[in-house]
Formats: C-alpha cells, structure tokens, sequence
C-alpha cells in the first residue's frame, strides 16, 4: 500500500489557486498526506505521468519566514488573470515599506537639507523600480554589454521589446515567503506574481568589478539572446538554438516572447499568432512540456494558446547537448519574437535545425539513476 501520498485540489471555479483540506474536513485517509499548490500538483502529476516508474520525489519543510520582506506577497497588490485566461500581472516589483524622497519642509529648506525620506507603500513604489530596471536593462544591450557582461561600444545594438521582456521574465525569481494570510505563494507563473519578482543581477551576466552578492545558483554565467525582428518565423516553421550545458550548479532557462498583432474585436483574447517553446536533450528526450492527457481540461498548461510569453527553467541540468525549439504552431502573418537561455551553456554555433544541433551527439551521456529534476516554475 501506500506510504503517504500528496494531494492538491482542483478548483475551476473559485480565484484561489492554493486549497488546503483542514483537521475538521472528513476524508476517510489513514495514511500522512500534505496539500500542494495546485501548479505543484499538476506539475508533479504529469512529471510522474511522463517518467513512469522511479521517480524519486523529495519533500522538504517547514518553510521558514524568509530573510527579505519582498519575498512575501502584500495585501494590496493587484492579481489576475485577466477575463480571457492570460497571465497577468507579468512581474512584480518590491513596493511595500519603500523609501521615497520627501518634499522639504520650509525649516529644512532654509538650513539647506537637500535630502529626506519617506517610508511608502503601494504600486506608486513598485511601478519606478520596474521602470527604473527596464531602462537599465536597455542601456545593458545599447552601451555593449552584450554578450561579454563588460562594456564593449563595438557589441552595442537596439533591443526589441520582445527582447527586453523576454530578458526580464527569463530571470525573474520566484516569491519565497507567503501570501497576506498566511498562505504559501503558488509558483510562477501564477495569477499573483505573474512570472515571479524582477532581479536583474540574475538576468544578465554583469561586470566581475561590481563584486555583487548574489549566488552562483542565481548568477547567469552566460546569456544567449535571438532577436529576430526581421527575419519572421512563419505558419509550421521552426527556429531555435542548439546548446551545450557545461554544469549542473545554474538552472537551464529558456525564454520566448513575441509582440502579437493586434487581434480582432470579435476575437474574445485569442492570440493572432501561437508559438511555442520546447526543450529537448540530446538523445532526442523532449523534457518540455512534459506529457499529458488531452482529454484533461483543467488548467492544460503545457498547451498555452493564451498568452505571448512561454518559459522553461530545467533544475539541475545534464551535462550535455540541448535544442530549445522555438515552433509557429499556429500564425495568421509572419512572426518576429526574442528568445533568451541563461545558464552554464555554450551556444553551437552554424546548428540551424534540431537534427543538425544532434548530428553530432556529444559524448557527455545523460544521468539515468531515475531522479528527476524540475522547476515548479518550469511552465510555458
């Protein structure tokens, strides 16, 4: 029989995204279970769907209150999804307990203070600080510091939007600490933090001077950008970039974004033009997304035809050879979107198609112990 099991309940109609069964709910189970958020229990439904027999899953608690304050989810941020089913918000952004600056008093004008302060909250707070990062992060690609992380005027170029946001959303950090309630936080993307907090630091390989405090397993030893604003992707084509992962301390990311056209009246939402992410190893496995059951309608999230954003975070990588295949499942007119990978990996340079990028299989052979490894956030 079973040892213990893990449950998560689907909820089609209420907003909550995290249900829980409490000591006066009458289930009958005489064996130890935990609730999950419903994005766990999906995505750890299909990962058990898709590698069968010896799968090792781990389980690890109690979560502990984190050390920053932005780790948690404040009362008053707006949440989604919108009315047609697509992810909003997109990002989140510290903005509870801010420091602003403050308008001087008359006494203080007069004794020449020129700087006081503010303790503020709100979406006035978190708006500048997503501005402000933005705006960084295209100075990042106009003053050259792509792709090497140090200024070079000779790589600088003008970003697409597509790029910017694809960047951004690649190497946003999942919220640690716990709704307003009490409750935890569903993993991104979800209708509370969108694709999870804003963190430059670990979204572009910067300068070795700046000395920042941020961890290897957060830090991108490389970043790899395609932005195709002219050459479009067009309807049953497939583009992509064909990969080697070096080590298994980064989290392999891939992220794929595309400024649709603007759609009809009539169109209820729907996306003019859908593509789609995957990511495949080297001995020809699609790793995502993960198998499913078409049959199964709820929340089908490995079939995204809502939103213009698709992402993949593999934890703890193979070493090894991967194609991350950018596919036009279904486009009304030609297409240009951005696609970003951050992680220990080298891009392989002339590999225009998954069959030319695994024509040479590399020699690192894969792990096949049976654990398998993934991120909560890893959905498209």
């Amino acid at each position: 029989g079973a040892a213990g099991m893990i449950a998560y309940v689907v909820d089609t109609e209420g907003g909550d995204r995290f249900n829980t069964l409490f000591s006066g709910d009458s289930t009958g189970w005489k064996i130890p279970f935990i609730m999950v958020p419903f994005r766990d229990g999906e995505l750890l439904r299909q990962l058990v769907t898709q590698r069968g027999h010896g799968v090792k899953l781990g389980i690890s608690g109690p979560i502990l209150p984190p050390s920053n304050k932005f780790d948690n989810m404040v009362s008053f941020s707006s949440s989604g999804p919108t009315y047609d089913g697509r992810i909003k918000p997109d990002l989140v952004a510290p903005g509870d307990s801010i420091y602003s600056a403050r308008v001087l008093t008359d006494v203080e004008a007069a004794s020449n203070d020129t700087c006081q302060k503010v303790d503020m909250d709100g979406s006035s707070m978190a708006t500048p600080i997503a501005a402000g990062a933005f705006a960084l992060l295209r100075q990042y690609f106009t003053n050259g510091f792509y792709p090497s992380g140090e200024k070079k005027t000779v790589d600088s170029f003008e970003p697409s939007a597509a790029l910017l946001k694809a960047v951004m959303i690649n190497g946003a950090q999942a919220l640690q600490g716990f709704e307003s309630d009490g409750m935890p936080i569903e993993p991104p993307p979800s209708p509370k933090q969108g694709w999870g907090r804003i963190d430059l630091a670990a979204s572009v390989p910067l300068p070795s001077s700046l000395n920042l405090e941020v961890s290897a397993q957060k830090t991108p030893t490389n970043l790899i950008v395609l932005d195709d604003v002219d050459d479009k992707i067009v309807e049953s084509n497939e583009r992509g970039l064909c990969v080697d992962v070096d080590g298994s301390v980064e989290d392999l990311r891939a992220t794929l974004v595309w400024t649709d056209p603007p759609g009809s009246m009539l169109s209820g939402g729907n996306l003019v033009n859908d593509l789609d992410l995957k990511l495949y190893f080297e001995d020809g496995e699609q790793l995502w997304p993960l198998s499913w059951n078409p049959g199964d309608l709820h929340f089908n999230f490995n079939t995204d035809i809502y939103n213009n954003v698709e992402r993949v975070i593999w934890s703890k990588p193979d070493v090894g050879r991967y194609w991350i295949d950018v596919n036009a499942s279904s486009v009304v007119e030609a297409q240009s979107f951005a696609l970003v990978v951050t992680g220990q990996v080298t891009q392989v340079e002339h590999k225009m198609t998954k069959i030319e990028c695994f024509a040479a299989p590399s020699s690192r052979q894969k792990d096949d112990s049976g654990a398998a490894w993934f991120a909560a956030s890893c959905v498209g």
